[in-house]
């Protein structure tokens, strides 16, 4: 149980952080000559939000904004408590975005803070582009990303949104937004539903509920005639509340160690697998969410409607080569150097050559690479954006940090590889989890984690890729159910 930790809470986290769209809401129609009077308005309005989770607070967020020469500053502070397999857990947020005088962005930094895990980026607006750092353990990576005309982030829309008059039932819009952590573009969509009563806060009140979709996040808030955010509700039974600073600071803390998010995100399984570990073979029925847009074809799994299949490879099917990989036949994002999985760094590249010893055989050297990230790699619950390079200084992490890193040694020494993640089986449930997967004539599962080679029949990929493929389960968590079919 202790290996498989934290990845839909990280997946978690993100959204949350983007979900934290608006305090306000109106419909998106600009008009200029209420800029002034809109600025006066919010000008150093502080909003306090409780963050809750199977009923227990988890944390809580509060945002400020005030005036610049050229527009605004939104700031945003956000803190999280948490328990991971009842190991205490805290991260924190902060955000800063300066803006122009209609709330579209100019520039931002991000921090994101577990303990000794920091993630920080920083980017700004320049013509066409919007030029984007990520600093990580020490280094910095710089990505271009090319910048669409009035393109919102979550946390200036909800000031953009104060430009309009009241609500109506029926309304709805969309309107593209950066996501702030994979620095990839979705449509926002807003519908807006009849006026209803709500119990928030120990009081009934009349407010709109409004359901909005943000790539596979789909939320509902709860919003006040006056245009105040009640409460916003997402997946698992997670809800922000709004708060005076006291509440949101003091109240409401769970004693003892709290909700362990890491369980309430399991999916629940009917039947069990005495021997996880040692299965080659599974059959699985998943219910409760739409599996047409997930890869769960091709290699070793088949899927038959809602049923899946999963038969573990078989080493001599294997064709090993000498290193680096020439096929030509594989895209080159599999060898490729990426903002977190960083196989150009000189200490990946430095720690590779360590690892392999002059060996040139594709076959011996993953298992020598998968053999050093297994038996180096503490095994620990980390909450925190994966990086390779921060994962190799600091030697710990889990089904994430070890996928992210082995990926980058094996990069390094010209093995294409990917970074896989879906569901895992252990202790009567099936958990969220990452992996990899090697090319050697074919793909070829791997869990470096675990220690596997091949991973065991239980590993069900769901997505592949990094921060921007994994934030497609965001949609899945809390709905799944799982039934055993047969195995062996």
């Amino acid at each position: 149980m202790r290996r498989l930790f934290s990845l839909a809470i990280i997946i978690w986290w993100g959204a949350m952080v983007g979900a934290l769209i608006w305090r306000e809401y109106r419909p998106l129609v600009f008009s200029p000559s209420h800029l002034e009077a809109i600025g006066k308005e919010i000008e150093d309005r502080v909003d306090w939000m409780g963050i809750y989770a199977q009923g227990q607070k988890i944390g809580f967020s509060n945002s400020q904004v005030r005036s610049w020469e050229g527009g605004f500053i939104l700031e945003e502070k956000a803190l999280l408590r948490l328990s991971l397999l009842g190991i205490p857990r805290e991260i924190t947020t902060r955000t800063s975005i300066f803006t122009d005088k209609s709330f579209l962005l100019k520039s931002f930094e991000l921090t994101l803070e577990s303990g000794p895990t920091k993630f920080s980026s920083k980017g700004w607006v320049e013509g066409e582009l919007l030029r984007v750092q990520i600093m990580s353990a020490g280094r910095v990576r710089t990505l271009e990303i090319p910048w669409k005309e009035k393109t919102w982030v979550p946390q200036t829309l909800r000031y953009a949104l104060l430009l309009q008059g009241a609500l109506e039932a029926g309304k709805r819009f969309s309107v593209p937004m950066l996501d702030p952590l994979t620095f990839t573009y979705e449509q926002l969509e807003m519908v807006v539903g009849a006026k209803e009563e709500r119990e928030i806060g120990g009081k009934t009140v009349q407010a709109f509920p409004v359901t909005y979709t943000w790539g596979s996040l789909s939320l509902k808030a709860w919003v006040s005639p006056e245009g105040e955010v009640l409460e916003e509700e997402g997946f698992g039974g997670l809800r922000m509340v709004r708060e005076s600073e006291q509440q949101a600071q003091l109240q409401g803390w769970p004693v003892g160690k709290g909700v362990d998010l890491f369980r309430t995100m399991a999916v629940p399984v009917k039947g069990e697998i005495v021997d996880p570990r040692g299965v080659s073979y599974l059959k699985v029925m998943l219910t409760g969410a739409e599996l047409s847009k997930f890869s769960l074809e091709g290699g070793r799994q088949r899927r038959w409607g809602s049923v899946v299949e999963v038969t573990k490879e078989k080493m001599e099917g294997a064709e090993d080569y000498e290193l680096p990989f020439k096929g030509g036949l594989i895209p080159s994002e599999y060898l490729s150097s990426t903002l977190l999985v960083q196989s150009d760094d000189e200490t990946i590249r430095r720690k590779t050559v360590e690892i392999l010893r002059g060996e040139r055989s594709a076959l011996r050297a993953v298992r020598l690479i998968l053999e050093w990230v297994y038996e180096n790699i503490e095994k620990v619950p980390t909450m925190g954006v994966p990086s390779a390079v921060e994962v190799l200084s600091m030697a710990q992490g889990d089904c994430n940090e070890h996928a992210v890193l082995f990926a980058a040694l094996a990069r390094a020494a010209g093995i294409p590889t990917k970074i896989c993640a879906g569901l895992l089986y252990d202790s009567g449930h099936f958990y969220y989890h990452a992996w990899n997967e090697v090319f050697l004539g074919k793909w070829f599962s791997l869990d470096a984690t675990l220690g596997q080679f091949p991973a065991d029949a239980t590993h069900i990929k769901l997505v592949e890729g990094e921060l921007q493929g994994q934030a497609r389960l965001v949609g899945v968590i809390g709905k799944l159910k799982a039934e055993i079919l047969f195995q062996r």
